[in-house]
């Protein structure tokens, strides 16, 4: 954000880089308040207060702001105001309905986040099962090596 004209100016050099990852990010309008939003056309973190504050005039107000809560529905970074919903196996990417319809991802067979997690969960621990099982007969192949020697 620019200086000029009233804005905020974010100040950036007293970060203490090694230990804000454990902090919840702070707004960047008031620097007073946890943020709880993000206006992705700005790309500002904000507390609520802040942003109805300065979100709430034209053409602020068409910008798409999303929660930073966690579970909350991402948002397409093509398509802003659409949520991710679908997933391609072949491209190994999320998109939103549009992405299918008419984006990059046309034409691919889009899966519902929720049913590509699961399906996803199950072949690793399928994938984690064989491993084991790998790893066991290994350990007696060794052992029955180092027996008959």
């Amino acid at each position: 954000m620019s200086g000029g004209g009233g804005e905020h100016v974010l100040d950036c050099s007293g970060i203490d880089e090694g230990s804000a990852a454990d902090r919840p990010p702070q707004c960047g309008v008031c620097e007073g308040r946890e943020a709880s939003v993000s206006c992705r056309q700005c790309k500002v973190k904000m507390c609520k207060p802040c942003c109805s504050q300065k979100h709430s005039d034209f053409p602020l107000r068409q910008h798409v702001i999303q929660s930073l809560e966690a579970g909350s529905a991402r948002l397409c970074p093509a398509h802003d105001w659409e949520k991710l919903t679908l997933y391609s196996h072949k491209a190994r990417a999320f998109g939103c309905v549009k992405c299918f319809q008419e984006g990059s991802l046309k034409g691919h067979q889009g899966q519902s986040i929720q049913r590509a997690v699961t399906e996803v969960r199950e072949r690793l621990l399928r994938d984690q099962a064989a491993l084991r099982r790998r790893r066991e007969g290994l350990r007696v192949e060794s052992e029955t090596e180092r027996e008959g020697e």
